[in-house]
């Protein structure tokens, strides 16, 4: 397994390569589906409208159901066009509107990661946690430590990185162990032969927390996995929980990056991600994504209480080609160094990658019962070159 796989991306090769310009991606606020199971009913006030001044006296009626209904209908049906948009032109949009809870998950795992990969006090909880001992490769693998996402790089990528994935021991190949940092034990150098519990108290709150904020992190993102999966239902046209029924126990993977200043080596080079959609949280600048339109690479800016979403190869397959899954490469040309989270949403290991177009056909009946169709799995392990864990074939 290479860090390729670990991050879950599949190299490409392009000819030409120009400097990134900047572009604007499309920012679009989901709110209106975090709160789609809001009972308004309950409130006191009346539910903003667009555009129109509302009064705060404490006696005004709220509007009736029917308005707030097709308030709620359009402000959604605005969603997903903007959805829609994004996916057939850019595979690349910015998710806003998130409650004051998420953001704070946000900014302590941003801030956990920093303390993780910075603080000499934690340097041996990287050689506890090293990715040679898992057999799925998760944990920390060092500054070029690992293969690179593309093959036109003649040096290790410059990234060190620290990897999570779905849990569970018969789930699927791609369900597994994590190596979470632990307290170790130590000989005391005065008591050579007094076995000690090590180590400072702050150790052992870090293990704690970093655990613990990591995993909130991680749940804070299936869940917005999932209203994502939902909105690019509603863009196709499809039933509702195409998509969200495939995300149930999903083989999902996590990876925190820190991205040094360049120094002659690239961060991470050209490459598409092979699975379902990408969240992406980071402190800085160097994200770039390839504009085939105009055939050159655009920066990505970071935006303040943003997540970015873009879309894997899965998607682009299952819509045969209609959504986007764009290259895009890392370059830290910043004076600081880069911190970021990368949370791969891929669909459950047996979900099975049914034709869209049929499924609108039959009005949301699931008709594909041969068994030629490929589950998101074997399309991901595919794409990795990562069979044997199926026992096909040997690595």
């Amino acid at each position: 397994m290479s860090d390729t796989d670990s991050t879950q991306t599949v190299a490409i090769k392009r000819k030409k390569r120009k400097s990134a310009t900047t572009v604007n991606i499309p920012q679009i606020n989901f709110s209106i589906f975090f709160e789609e199971n809001h009972d308004h009913s309950k409130d006191n006030i009346a539910p903003p409208v667009p555009s129109l001044s509302i009064g705060t006296d404490a006696g005004r009626r709220i509007p009736p159901p029917s308005f707030y209904d097709k308030q709620q209908k359009e402000k959604k049906g605005r969603v997903v066009e903007q959805v829609r948009v994004a996916c057939e032109t850019q595979g690349f949009f910015y998710v806003t509107g998130h409650d004051a809870a998420t953001l704070q998950t946000l900014s302590r795992a941003l801030t956990q990661i920093r303390h993780f990969f910075d603080d000499d006090d934690l340097s041996q909880f990287k050689k506890q946690c090293h990715s040679r001992n898992s057999k799925l490769y998760r944990g920390y693998t060092q500054c070029g430590g690992g293969n690179n996402c593309t093959s036109k790089a003649k040096e290790p990528e410059s990234k060190e990185s620290f990897t999570v994935g779905a849990e569970g021991d018969n789930s699927s190949p791609m369900h597994g162990p994590n190596l979470w940092p632990r307290p170790t034990t130590i000989h005391d150098n005065q008591n050579p032969n007094q076995t000690v519990q090590t180590i400072l108290q702050h150790e052992e709150e870090f293990c704690k927390k970093f655990q613990e904020d990591m995993t909130e992190y991680w749940e804070k993102m299936l869940s917005l996995a999932r209203h994502i999966a939902h909105v690019l239902a509603l863009s196709l046209n499809i039933k509702e929980d195409f998509f969200t029924s495939r995300l149930e126990d999903p083989v999902a993977q996590m990876v925190s990056f820190k991205y040094p200043p360049e120094d002659g080596n690239i961060s991470c080079g050209e490459h598409t991600d092979c699975g379902f959609l990408t969240l992406l949280v980071q402190t800085a600048a160097g994200l770039e994504v390839y504009s085939s339109g105009n055939q050159e690479w655009v920066t990505v800016e970071p935006v303040q209480d943003a997540v970015l979403v873009n879309l894997g190869d899965l998607v682009q397959y299952w819509t045969k080609g209609r959504y986007l899954s764009t290259p895009h490469r890392v370059h830290n040309t910043n004076q600081i160094d880069r911190y970021s989270i990368v949370f791969f949403a891929n669909c459950d290991f047996n979900a099975r990658l049914d034709d869209l177009d049929e499924e609108k056909r039959n009005d949301n009946e699931n008709t594909t019962t041969t068994s030629t169709v490929p589950t998101a799995g074997e399309y991901i392990l595919k794409k990795l070159g990562l069979m044997y864990l199926m026992g096909e074939e040997s690595p």
